[in-house]
């Protein structure tokens, strides 16, 4: 075999491996960008409807687009809110009439502010898109730090899975972890615990979040 054919050889192998560890991805700045502005409406949509400035309706038309099926299907059990004993899921709020929607808000947020939620704060960092072994499939990281009363309350830290279906990034799962501050944990032990929080680490690096980050704050006007 000649010299040129081993070189050549060579390469395509080399260029193999490269696709087969990226993924098969090749997304270029524009792509990525959009992908990341789409995981920025879904965490605004997400808290806006958690803390009652829109409805679950509006919700599902601004998500239109950013999640799949699959994922609103897979979030219809998730909870919402709830009082004296009954929750409230995604499922039992679509359709809900406006005047039973506007009961629930109003005794919510007069319970938030009851507890002093109401004066909340989240900022929230986002990375870019990571490449996944599988094809046609991306991650997004965020990093959530919430504040009450200027306090630290909670950090989460999320994965958001996205496949590319039909010309679309949609997002199809998501996966999270949760600390809660509390007076009770030493400085130390607060230390540890964040150290250990999953979802900081892709392929054994840290995470790495871009400077553009966003914050939400307060709940809906009464």
């Amino acid at each position: 075999m000649s010299l040129k054919k081993c070189l050549v050889g060579g390469a395509i192998l080399l260029m193999s491996i490269l696709v087969a560890c990226s993924g098969g991805q090749s997304l270029d700045g524009k792509v990525k960008l959009q992908i990341v502005e789409k995981i920025k409406e879904l965490e605004t949509s997400e808290y806006d409807l958690y803390y009652f400035k829109i409805d679950y309706d509006t919700y599902f038309l601004q998500v239109d687009g950013i999640v799949s099926d699959s994922y609103l299907v897979a979030e219809s059990k998730r909870v919402i809110f709830g009082y004296d004993g009954v929750n409230y899921t995604s499922k039992e709020l679509k359709g809900m009439p406006q005047d039973e929607w506007n009961k629930h808000k109003d005794y919510m947020l007069r319970l938030i502010e009851k507890i002093g939620l109401d004066g909340q704060k989240e900022t929230i960092q986002f990375s870019e898109p990571y490449d996944s072994e599988q094809e046609n499939e991306v991650f997004i990281y965020t990093s959530h730090m919430k504040e009450v009363q200027d306090k630290p309350f909670t950090k989460t830290n999320k994965k958001y899975i996205l496949n590319l279906i039909e010309g679309q990034w949609l997002v199809t799962s998501v996966e999270f972890d949760r600390f809660t501050y509390g007076s009770e944990r030493t400085e130390e032990e607060i230390k540890s615990q964040l150290a250990e929080m999953e979802y900081q680490m892709h392929e054994d690096q840290p995470v790495e979040y871009l400077d553009d980050t966003i914050v939400l704050q307060g709940v809906a006007e009464k």
